[in-house]
């Protein structure tokens, strides 16, 4: 959750969505707050109260560095109370808190075995303003390595850029830690000896740019350090590699359930089993992948009230 909040941060577009403006310490208050996420194709409201848990002068949150700051409290407190309870919050996937905080569609990248325009899509998925998240491997969470990069964590991915550097281009990703400190101590930290070979107005622009947690690394050490990548926008224009003047995206939204045949006899994959399941069907017009693209995004809506409920892989095919 920390990791999409940050990223949620940096596009007020859609942090002005979850956390609706016509609300305040001013006049009429009356000690709540609503935020909004987004459940399973729908905005749902959520109010609480202000109490946050404190304990010996200390928040047990979320909190943010400035004293007269409450949002992010108060926005974990509601998050808190749609997935059930504080505790329902630790752990989990970055991927599932960046659709909840902005209803878009996410996809997940393997760093070990990215595809091979993966350079490109992270600089689409950048210049089209997706929110991006990243996770390290690792049994030991929270464990920092000698490098600065922390074991079973989750970071923001806050920007990609292609700069020259020693007479060749270089592609470097700038990453955020969301505890807001421990940083990576590798090529293209801060400070490493790759800075001096990068003029001065750049590197000047690229340290501007750049918070408390926040650093830079290589394409190289990004694929070496995390296990993977998610990317969620409202439309995947990022798809398009950025071209966003030409892309006219359409949506539909479809509601149904798989087969129990499927669901409970596992080895029974025969065609008649598989015809009981919902059948849609689409038209592309062109498979150049830079004109026409196809996003299919499948959610497990749990029963009322079961929010702990196992995931399940669901499968489909794309049939010709």
């Amino acid at each position: 959750m920390l990791a999409a909040l940050g990223s949620l941060t940096m596009q007020k577009r859609f942090l002005e969505n979850v956390l609706p403006r016509d609300q305040g310490f001013q006049s009429d208050y009356a000690g709540i707050f609503h935020f909004r996420f987004w459940q399973f194709g729908d905005w749902v409201d959520v109010v609480i109260d202000d109490r946050l848990p404190f304990l010996n002068g200390n928040y047990l949150s979320v909190h943010a560095r400035t004293s007269n700051e409450f949002w992010p409290s108060l926005l974990e407190k509601a998050y808190a109370k749609l997935q059930g309870s504080y505790q329902n919050l630790h752990g989990g996937y970055i991927s599932d808190a960046l659709v909840d905080f902005t209803g878009g569609v996410q996809m997940q990248f393997s760093l070990k075995d990215p595809p091979p325009d993966l350079e490109d899509i992270l600089k689409a998925a950048s210049k089209s303003r997706c929110l991006m998240g990243c996770s390290t491997s690792g049994w030991m969470r929270n464990t920092v390595l000698r490098n600065g990069i922390v074991q079973g964590h989750a970071y923001t991915v806050t920007g990609a850029v292609k700069i020259p550097f020693n007479n060749r281009w270089e592609h470097i990703i700038r990453v955020w830690n969301p505890w807001g400190h421990g940083e990576w101590r590798g090529p293209w930290s801060d400070g490493s000896p790759e800075w001096d070979y990068v003029e001065p107005e750049i590197k000047e622009e690229l340290y501007r740019k750049k918070n408390d947690g926040e650093f830079w690394m290589s394409y190289e050490s990004f694929r070496e350090q995390f296990s993977w990548l998610c990317v969620c926008n409202c439309t995947p224009t990022f798809l398009d590699f950025g071209d966003q003047r030409h892309t006219g995206w359409s949506v539909d939204r479809h509601i149904n359930l798989w087969s129990p045949l499927l669901a409970t006899g596992r080895n029974n994959w025969s065609s008649g089993a598989v015809s009981k399941n919902p059948q849609y069907f689409f038209k592309v017009t062109n498979h150049d992948p830079r004109s026409y693209n196809v996003v299919i995004s499948l959610i497990q809506k749990n029963v009322e009230g079961m929010q702990d409920a196992q995931k399940l892989k669901i499968g489909f095919f794309i049939t010709m």
